[in-house]
């Protein structure tokens, strides 16, 4: 018997129509994997042969990748011309796993050593798309020499924190395997009975649960939920399912457009690490003062940015998701199941509660540390300065947090997320920069077990001037740092700056 197929919601029709019309890059995770050599010693049963080895060739990955995506639905799902979203009856090794060989192991160093090669990454974002109707998944996986695994997975099915999950699940799987190997096949999945189905993302919940809420209201959710009912169903009754209005007509969201340029991945991207003993001092201190790591990635973007773009006409917005699947129940691994706290950072106008917080000198800063921008007697004003934004993030972190619990599925939250997809228009002048906190994720080695993850990278994407983003993860390597952002002068200099406060922090300031 088929499995049933699932309706998507407008949201994540948006997301499919912009990821097909090229205006989408979808989420990248990156890891390498290593092993005990001595540990890896394997039967092949299509050979009887022992041999020695660690690497990740086809069939290491086949075994694995076969596990993953028949416990998880969201690997082996699609989208029909219809837009539903519909289970695969097959999925074939070479749809999702391309191979990329180096000629000897200087030129994979080379190439892989603290990041994602660059030109790999162009050619992900810019060859795997993803069309309605092909009967193929929403991702693939890039193997580079054997050793480097790299997820790319398309927005409407995976975020960051999907991505993160599947190397933690691969790595799970690649350890249980065992010694025997099954023979290669052209196929890594083929349908089969009792398999559990696609569940319904963050938003699909929020549809039902808007009104049961409504209809309580003894529940503590009850005002927002019934803002949002209101808004979605009385005051804009097509503001969420239609998209764009012409003298009151309105304009249902388009079909993916096949026929739609190409364009070319925005801007540039850098990788960095920052190293286990100076990550040791940095999370004591904030321990210390009772931040986390992710109010403080935020707040010193906020202020090195700030720092270097004090005169701009554009405003930013920061958006840092928060990962909902630890406090809603049991979710899937899988999927989008987070939400979106927007801080609206503008760097000039009339945002009184964000300016009052800076009041730094028009000196040129670009490539300068804090001790070097300003003297003696102001360099405390500017820990003052940063003590503020770091106050000013965590509350805003800490009112997001409550908001869920009090109103879940009826989080203002979750209703300017849903905006900012379905009207982009509403935000002409923003510039967007996306904070992803993958530390919860922990890749750190273990002694017990075959295989282990060294390095992980990862990196969100959008094809627009108006996005970038900073994601941040844990490895036995440290703390490895992701920046795509647009490609001009100021941003170069923001990035410079933001990697010399991390790195100097405390003592820097």
């Amino acid at each position: 018997m088929k499995a049933s197929t699932l309706a998507l919601t407008a949201i994540e029709r948006k997301l499919i129509c912009d990821t097909n019309n090229g205006l989408r890059n979808g989420v990248v995770f990156a890891a390498t994997y290593q092993s005990d050599p001595a540990a890896c010693e394997v039967v092949d049963d299509a050979t009887t042969n022992m041999e020695n080895n660690h690497n990740l060739t086809d069939s290491v990955v086949s075994g694995a990748l076969s596990r993953v995506i028949e416990k998880h639905a969201e690997l082996r799902t699609t989208v029909s011309a219809s837009m539903q979203f519909v289970p695969l009856e097959f999925v074939r090794f070479d749809d999702v796993v391309n191979k990329i060989q180096f000629d000897c192991y200087k030129d994979e160093y080379f190439n892989c050593h603290d990041g994602i090669p660059p030109y790999i990454l162009r050619h992900i974002f810019n060859n795997h798309e993803f069309t309605v109707g092909t009967e193929r998944p929403l991702w693939q996986l890039y193997i580079v020499d054997e050793s480097m695994v790299i997820f790319h997975g398309h927005d409407a099915l995976f975020d960051s924190y999907a991505a993160a999950n599947f190397h933690k699940l691969f790595l799970h799987e690649l350890n249980s395997l065992g010694q025997a190997r099954k023979e290669d096949s052209e196929f890594i999945f083929q349908h089969a009975t009792g398999l559990a189905p696609l569940e319904k993302s963050i938003f699909a919940r929020q549809s039902t649960s808007i009104f049961s809420t409504v209809l309580d209201p003894f529940n503590p959710g009850f005002p927002n939920a019934f803002k949002a009912f209101y808004n979605l169903a009385i005051k804009k009754p097509l503001h969420f399912i239609e998209r764009g209005r012409h003298e009151h007509t309105p304009t249902p969201i388009g079909l993916p457009n096949g026929k739609a340029p190409m364009i070319p991945l925005c801007g540039k991207v850098v990788f960095g690490t920052v190293r286990p003993a100076r990550l040791s001092v940095l999370r004591s201190y904030l321990d210390n003062v009772n931040y986390t790591l992710q109010v403080f990635v935020a707040a010193a973007a906020i202020f090195c940015l700030k720092a270097v773009n004090q005169e701009s006409l554009m405003d930013f917005t920061f958006s840092i998701p928060m990962n909902l699947r630890d406090s809603a129940g049991k979710m899937p691994d899988l999927g989008l199941f987070h939400k979106n706290v927007y801080v609206d950072c503008p760097t000039s106008g009339s945002n009184n509660e964000i300016r009052k917080l800076f009041n730094l000198g028009s000196s040129n800063i670009e490539g300068a540390t804090l001790h070097e921008l300003a003297p003696i007697n102001e360099v405390s004003d500017m820990e003052i300065q940063f003590e503020k934004v770091l106050s000013f993030v965590s509350a805003k972190m800490n009112n997001a947090a409550k908001r869920w619990r009090a109103s879940k599925y009826g989080d203002d939250d979750l209703e300017w997320m849903k905006s900012e997809v379905l009207e982009p228009s509403d935000f002409p002048s923003t510039q967007v920069v996306e904070i992803n906190d993958l530390t919860e994720h922990n890749f750190l080695k273990s002694e017990n077990e075959r295989y282990h993850i060294e390095d992980a990278y990862a990196l969100r994407s959008r094809k627009t001037d108006a996005f970038m983003s900073i994601t941040y993860c844990l490895s036995s390597s440290g703390l490895n740092l992701g920046i795509h952002y647009p490609d001009n002068p100021l941003m170069d200099a923001f990035v410079e700056r933001l990697e010399s406060f991390i790195e100097l922090y405390p003592d820097g300031v």
